[in-house]
């Protein structure tokens, strides 16, 4: 059974130093089940990221995408613009490590001051994303002679553009502070079961998203929620998302309900922790090499709740481990490569 492909376990003498319970991999592992489906994507043509100032890293996923060109010489506005974005995504590098650190490795009295500078940065990029001078080299290099991929990137450039045009810095900085307070404080308010005390801050963040998706939708004549979705999935609106799961109603719960009916008897031999940190960390590791992942373009570190951030050269990726269970760490792992890998 599935637990039972996951790890063998075994005992070891208390001389040899190592608790029952030590990780090994089978040969049929459960790495390889897992990954049975896994196949490797080419390296997309995406060549970096132009950070959303006001989301916090990870989702990761969350970020305006900008197609990185050598910026021709007979463009002189598109080169101005290329010039510009890679400014930007530097600094939205530095951004995106100080954030990773924040949830990785920080102290955690130096919350406020990480999140003041990081509040700061946001709205710098903030700053430099919705300069005049840009709107000036939108209109210019719209006339100007791009290849296909020029002209995706400039695209990506002008709706990156007009969605920050959309929210004032204030709402920029007050978003990031409030984020950033809400998920620290919910680090320790989350095994506390502190729900009284994490409501307040969640409903700040609740607050400055509502009134960012009453902006953009003004701004793009999008419902409220096709206005946020627009910034994760450009293009995207929940019609098509309502179609979607529609046809998931109609087979996926008899799906269900036959595997249940079939697992119910069927022997699960669930392993027997603990299992040490390192060794848990060893078996992602190795899923991850299955996956294709870089690891000289990325690490793995721990964090309160798995993410994938950074930049596509520069890949920071988390997990939690539990010792009594072996199984939500690699399974947040496997997931967040899917991530890396791009």
């Amino acid at each position: 059974m599935f637990h039972g492909r996951a790890c063998q376990m075994r005992e070891r003498s208390e001389g040899g130093g190592l608790a029952k319970g030590a990780i090994r991999l089978t040969q049929v592992s459960l790495i390889v089940v897992l990954c049975r489906c896994w196949r490797p994507m080419p390296t997309p043509a995406l060549g970096w990221l132009d950070h959303d100032e006001s989301a916090r890293l990870p989702r990761p996923g969350q970020s305006d995408v900008i197609l990185k060109t050598a910026p021709p010489m007979s463009t002189s506005a598109y080169q101005h613009l290329v010039q510009r974005h890679l400014r930007m995504h530097r600094l939205g590098h530095l951004q995106s490590i100080a954030s990773w650190d924040q949830s990785a490795f920080m102290p955690p009295k130096g919350n406020e001051a990480r999140a003041a500078a990081l509040a700061e940065v946001g709205g710098l990029l903030h700053e430099m994303g919705t300069a005049p001078e840009l709107k000036t080299w939108l209109d210019q290099a719209g006339a100007e002679p791009l290849t296909e991929v020029e002209q995706a990137s400039l695209r990506e450039m002008r709706r990156a553009w007009d969605a920050r045009n959309a929210l004032p810095p204030s709402l920029v900085e007050a978003l990031s502070l409030a984020t950033s307070h809400c998920e620290h404080a919910w680090r320790s308010q989350r095994p506390a079961n502190d729900w009284a005390g994490f409501l307040p801050n969640l409903k700040e963040v609740v607050r400055l998203q509502r009134d960012m998706a009453q902006r953009l939708s003004d701004a793009q004549g999008l419902s409220l929620y096709d206005a946020l979705l627009d910034r994760y999935e450009p293009g995207m609106r929940s019609a098509e998302i309502d179609r979607v799961f529609g046809d998931l109603r109609q087979w996926l719960p008899g799906l269900i309900q036959r595997v249940m009916a079939k697992q119910a008897d069927e022997v699960v031999l669930k392993p027997e922790g603990p299992f040490a940190k390192s060794a848990q960390r060893e078996l992602g590791q190795a899923a991850m090499q299955l996956m294709g992942f870089d690891f000289e373009a990325g690490r793995l570190d721990e964090s309160a709740h798995p993410f994938c951030g950074g930049v596509p050269e520069d890949v920071r990726m988390t997990t939690r481990y539990r010792e009594d269970d072996c199984l939500p760490a690699l399974m947040g792992v496997i997931h967040e490569t899917g991530h890396g890998r791009y």
